[in-house]
């Protein structure tokens, strides 16, 4: 009778569509949850009974054991897309792994007939469609769409900049370009993923645009990130989304800078074609886990309706002897690849990025010079502007794979959108002559290649791997339990589950974003396991969530996100409740087969 559970949902639709489809049976599995936890597996599991069940089989054995007079109506999946506002996910999900560290688990129909309408009959239980009234329909409940913030306004009604990114390249020219033009702005004090501070600090000065050049981008490159993934993941993924939030409720316009390394040439975008990936493709690109991280949130930022994303691609200035410096870099390489590839003269387009924040623009836009220009095309003006005597290697992409822990992203990027914005933007030639080039040999810059040691070589730096926590220990050497989720369905299964059975448990008091709060929680109670049962399904069904974007990433992404790194750093098991509807059906797993989804596959669903 419970109106979250799936049979009653079904039964108590008009009409029902009819697809065979993985399941979960909560009566065996959550109890099944809390062992896995005690064992302290990790990874993914497919958390489904094994086999498939369709709506009519389901049906069926309610009519059977519950109430003989049950009839039901079917209709298409056609049919049942136009009354959703989002598609719905069908599947069948593997269960092997799962059946392996459990045995014992039950097939999804013998579950249901034991665990479900069984033990609902044994417990007296009533039909639960009224047929007093006929066939009840679950009421229309009107959504009201997400409230979208007026955008803010200082005390003194100027722009008021808030910058973070102190201590790295692209914030501090952006510092000296405000301070050249006497805006009203200053750096931020606190780091990205500290939500309570951001808040706090938003509040107190008021800003009414914030500028974020604050990443992880790894040193000596992006090699680090492969070993550092839950630093890279904590900066870049969690701690954007939580700025970003922040600043959506306060209608402040936050500007990120963003990258362009999330796309690589292929045969819609061949290299030299003069075709440039746009704005709206999807990236294609994932062989950093640098660049995974970036692709992954950008596409969650375009849920937020003040918010002004800038692809940066290989950045110069005209400070060549910077070693963040594109130039300085494949300068001091002894060999090079030679790719033509879009990049961002930092000297012409940091003051554009300024303007565009003035502008309010939002949205993606790609921040690089229009057009490509290769390695060898780079060193040769770099030869005739600054160094007569200087000379280079080439290798291949294939060699130079073999000496990177992570492939690298080529690609040209089509500027059209800035372009039309900005009409005196020059292509990436002529920028990088103008802007780069004659302006360090204006300043008498000199070589950057110290010959008396031959061609200098960026020095070798061990880069040591991620340090993982011990596993935590409660003070009274057993485990202790804190449940996420008090006011959810599985939430609540959770906590009578854990105090059938005398366990160490309580239920947290803060919400999944309120990472200081939970970092108190957690050093307060010592907890050996976290049960993470909260997250946002919406209400009636999932359909809200498609009109209320931001809070949906701010909990099922950015809060899962905060609490697991939260968890993480002070070696705390962390079971999350997540979702198997991110598969669909497909001609490798077609309906009826019996292939399931393994937990090796990449999901293929984003319908909703």
């Amino acid at each position: 009778s419970n109106s979250r559970n799936f049979v009653y949902k079904i039964a108590n639709y008009e009409k029902v569509v009819d697809v065979p489809n993985s399941m979960t049976i909560l009566d065996e599995m959550l109890p099944i949850s809390i062992e896995m936890a005690k064992r302290r597996l990790t990874g993914v599991y497919n958390f489904t009974n094994p086999g498939v069940i369709s709506h009519n089989e389901v049906l069926a054995l309610y009519k059977e054991y519950v109430d003989p007079l049950y009839t039901w109506q079917n209709f298409s999946l056609e049919e049942q897309t136009k009354i959703l506002a989002a598609p719905r996910s069908n599947n069948e999900m593997d269960a092997s792994k799962l059946k392996k560290e459990f045995p014992q688990l039950m097939n999804i129909k013998e579950s249901y007939i034991e665990n479900v309408f069984k033990k609902y009959a044994a417990d007296g239980g009533k039909p639960i469609v009224d047929r007093s009234k006929g066939i009840a329909i679950p009421p229309v409940i009107k959504v009201e769409p997400e409230v979208v913030s007026l955008p803010a306004v200082s005390p003194t009604g100027k722009p008021r900049y808030l910058v973070f990114g102190r201590t790295g390249w692209i914030g501090g020219i952006l510092g000296k370009l405000l301070e050249a033009e006497g805006a009203d702005w200053q750096y931020a004090s606190c780091r990205l993923q500290e939500r309570q501070k951001i808040e706090d600090e938003l509040d107190h000065l008021k800003p009414t645009h914030v500028l974020n050049a604050a990443g992880v981008t790894g040193r000596p490159n992006v090699d680090w990130c492969e070993s550092h993934k839950v630093e890279t993941v904590r900066t870049n993924v969690t701690g954007v989304l939580t700025l970003c939030d922040a600043c959506e409720t306060r209608g402040i316009h936050m500007t990120n800078f963003a990258t362009g390394c999330i796309f690589e040439y292929d045969k819609d975008h061949p290299m030299g074609s003069g075709i440039g990936f746009t704005e709206e493709d999807k990236p294609n690109f994932v062989g950093s886990f640098y660049s995974f991280t970036k692709a992954m949130v950008e596409s969650l930022m375009g849920n937020y309706k003040h918010v002004l994303t800038l692809r940066v691609r290989m950045p110069i200035t005209s400070e060549l002897s910077n070693s963040r410096n594109f130039v300085y870099k494949i300068a001091n390489y002894e060999k090079v690849v030679d790719v033509p590839n879009s990049m961002t003269i930092l000297d012409e387009m940091l003051p554009i990025s300024i303007e565009m924040a003035k502008r309010r623009l939002t949205g993606v836009y790609n921040f690089t010079n229009p057009g490509v220009i290769s390695h060898n095309e780079v060193l040769a003006l770099y030869k005739e502007y600054v160094d007569p005597l200087y000379t280079w290697q080439n290798f291949s992409l294939e060699e130079q794979t073999k000496i990177l822990a992570a492939p690298r992203s080529n690609n040209e990027m089509d500027a059209s959108k800035l372009k039309k914005e900005f009409p005196q933007l020059m292509n990436i030639k002529e920028s990088y002559i103008e802007n780069v080039f004659k302006k360090y040999a204006a300043d008498g810059g000199k070589p950057i290649v110290d010959r008396s040691k031959g061609i200098a070589i960026p020095p070798v730096i061990k880069v040591e791997p991620e340090v993982v926590s011990l596993p935590a220990v409660s003070p009274t050497g057993k485990p202790r339990y804190l449940v996420f989720g008090r006011t959810g369905w599985i939430g609540g299964i959770l906590g009578k589950l854990l105090e059938a059975e005398g366990a160490d448990w309580q239920y947290a008091s803060c919400r999944l974003q309120e990472r200081q709060k939970i970092e108190d929680e957690l050093d307060h109670l010592k907890p050996t396991h976290v049960l993470n049962a909260a997250g946002v399904t919406g209400r009636p069904n999932v359909d809200w969530c498609e009109s209320h974007k931001v809070e949906t990433v701010r909990t099922n992404v950015t809060g899962v996100l905060t609490l697991c790194d939260a968890c993480e750093t002070r070696g705390i098991h962390m079971t999350n409740f997540a979702t198997g509807c991110i598969f669909e059906y497909d001609k490798d797993h077609p309906m009826g087969s019996g292939i399931g989804f393994t937990e090796e596959d990449k999901p293929n669903f984003v319908g909703s």
